[in-house]
């Protein structure tokens, strides 16, 4: 099966054709992968890398509200922002002093 045709804009496509389909199924995943990083260094700064912390993942205190987060602001943990940090800090010195 031949290389899917490439995709020239962001629309995201509801409009597949059966041939389509099983062009993009019958691509080997190396190729795939390929074409994606193709289109993503046309479009994002290639040598950039987005970093992401997660700022409350010990603390239990996160601010945001997500459902599916047991760390979320709707359950009540009993911890407060920062007391997880400062047990880790303290810790830290402890081990740094040993």
């Amino acid at each position: 099966m031949g290389t899917p045709a490439r995709l020239t804009c962001m629309d995201l496509r509801h409009d597949w054709t059966v041939p389509e389909a099983e062009a993009l199924l019958g691509t080997s995943f190396h190729d795939l992968v390929h074409e994606a990083q193709s289109i993503h260094r046309e479009r994002f700064e290639p040598h950039a890398v987005e970093a992401a912390i997660l700022l409350s993942i010990k603390t239990g205190a996160c601010p945001e509200d997500c459902a599916y987060c047991p760390q979320s602001t709707r359950y009540d943990t009993g911890l407060t922002p920062g007391a997880v940090d400062a047990d880790r800090r303290d810790r830290g010195r402890r081990a740094q002093c040993s």
